[in-house]
C-alpha cells in the first residue's frame, strides 16, 4: 500500500511551494466565530511524545518521526532534491546517505 496517493503527493507539492519563505510551524485554526493563528512549539511536541510513549510503552522522540517521514518520502519516489529542500538539508548527499537506507532494504526485499 503506497504511503500517499498521487492526489496527496500533488497536494504536498503545492503546499510546500505555497509556503516557500513562510514559517511552516504556524497554522490557522478556524472556528465558527473566530480564526486563531497558532505556532507549533517545543512544549506541544514534547507533550505529544509523552502521551504517545505512555500509550505505546516505548520511548518516542520527535526525531523518530522525522526519520520515518523522510525515509518514507524517499521510498515512495519523491525526488531526493525536493525532500532535502523540504527538510532543510544543505546537501542532497546528506538526505541520501542518512535516510535512503530504506531504499536499499526495500530493494533487498524485492529480491528475496
Amino acid at each position: 500500500m503506497p504511503l500517499l496517493s498521487e492526489e496527496e503527493k500533488n497536494f504536498l507539492r503545492r503546499f510546500f511551494a505555497s509556503r516557500k519563505g513562510k514559517n511552516l510551524w504556524r497554522y490557522i485554526l478556524r472556528y465558527p466565530k473566530s480564526v486563531k493563528e497558532k505556532t507549533l512549539n517545543l512544549w506541544s511536541v514534547e507533550k505529544f511524545c509523552q502521551l504517545a510513549e505512555k500509550e505505546l510503552g516505548f520511548p518516542i522522540y520527535p526525531h523518530k518521526f522525522r526519520y520515518t517521514y523522510i525515509s518514507r518520502l524517499l521510498a515512495e519516489g519523491f525526488s531526493p532534491h525536493a525532500v532535502a529542500q523540504w527538510v532543510g538539508h544543505e546537501k542532497v548527499k546528506t538526505t541520501l546517505e542518512v535516510y535512503a537506507v530504506v531504499l536499499t532494504e526495500k530493494e533487498l526485499e524485492k529480491m528475496s
